[in-house]
């Protein structure tokens, strides 16, 4: 950074906040690719610190992308495309640990636990159909929040449990409701292998790391034939909605924060086709409940009717669900399934 650039951000916002965002720009390394715009944003207030990392792989293995934009959530993320998938998430991004530190210091406190639980009854109910036709019983949730849907599902004769990293919600579940809770990542809980006959993740698969590891740890616990159940956002038009300011920033950013990767059917499943997985199908989700509930869910019946008349339709509710199994032995061996399009 040239001293003209320094000694004009002094000469603004005065000589020791500019001395100290310095010191916490170094501390980034060469994560930050765009120092100057990262100092200004610093200094006008635009985001409180959090330590970042850039992944340069996509989960498909390829290292070439295109920036799409940045944005600001906690610091300045950028948004990326991976130019061999497809598939768009956010890089730089916070780091695994601050990530857990936002949902646990903020995230959490956006919606009140009733709330939270009662509109999204139409999906419970949803899913709950899906596992019945599955024959599934016993289920891990993944995700599992205040452990809402850990209940809906208890109550309707299904052996329930879960995890979330976000321990405020973890101990009010369990405390409110004794539902079967843990608090950690999948990968941190040492589940053994083809323990639960079914899987779901609501609306999650957005905030982990490394979403094929996540893939094949929802895999790997899964019995032969048990089914996997992804609720995502269908993200079809996201790019539509990307319009960078002269300084390349994304104003609002149009991914829900803090979201590090936007899904769509078929990145979702070249991810659970690599995982291990086999794809059943994809196909329109319930919305939570409020003012459109009734329109969007008129519109999703008649989705699914056209897709099962024409498959190929596209999914243009605003969420889908992604439905696989994992393969009866001795075609599954954890960790080692390829995508059928690599």
């Amino acid at each position: 950074m040239s001293r003209e650039v320094v000694r004009s951000l002094a000469s603004r916002f005065g000589e020791e906040a500019v001395a100290t965002q310095l010191v916490a720009l170094e501390r980034h390394g060469d994560v930050v690719d765009e120092p100057q715009l990262w100092l200004r944003l610093a200094l006008e207030g635009e985001f409180k610190f959090r330590p970042l990392e850039e992944p340069r792989l996509c989960p498909c293995g390829s290292d070439r992308s295109t920036l799409l934009g940045r944005f600001v959530y906690w610091n300045l993320l950028g948004l990326r495309r991976c130019e061999a998938c497809g598939l768009i998430r956010v890089s730089p991004r916070l780091t695994p640990r601050a990530m857990e530190d936002v949902f646990n210091e903020e995230y959490v406190r956006r919606d009140p636990p009733a709330f939270w639980g009662a509109r999204r009854i139409p999906i419970f109910g949803s899913i709950v159909r899906t596992l019945r036709r599955a024959g599934a019983r016993k289920v891990f949730d993944v995700g599992a929040a205040y452990g809402h849907f850990a209940r809906f599902a208890s109550q309707r004769g299904f052996v329930v449990e879960g995890c979330d990293i976000a321990s405020e919600m973890v101990e009010w579940g369990r405390e409110r409701w004794g539902v079967s809770l843990s608090v950690g990542r999948l990968g941190e809980l040492e589940i053994p292998d083809r323990s639960y006959d079914a899987v779901v993740g609501l609306d999650t698969l957005y905030y982990v790391p490394d979403p094929r590891s996540e893939l094949r740890e929802m895999a790997r616990i899964l019995r032969p034939g048990g089914t996997l159940l992804l609720r995502l956002r269908t993200n079809r038009r996201l790019e539509r909605r990307i319009h960078p300011d002269p300084d390349g920033l994304l104003r609002p950013n149009p991914l829900p924060q803090p979201h590090i990767w936007a899904f769509t059917p078929r990145t979702a499943s070249r991810l659970a086709e690599g995982a291990g997985l086999e794809v059943i199908r994809s196909e329109p989700a319930p919305q939570s409940r409020g003012a459109l509930f009734p329109f969007l869910e008129v519109i999703r019946r008649t989705n699914q009717l056209l897709r099962r008349l024409v498959p190929s339709s596209p999914i243009v509710t605003p969420s889908f669900h992604l439905i696989a199994k994992r393969p009866m032995e001795p075609r599954y061996r954890a960790g080692e399934g390829r995508s059928r399009s690599e």
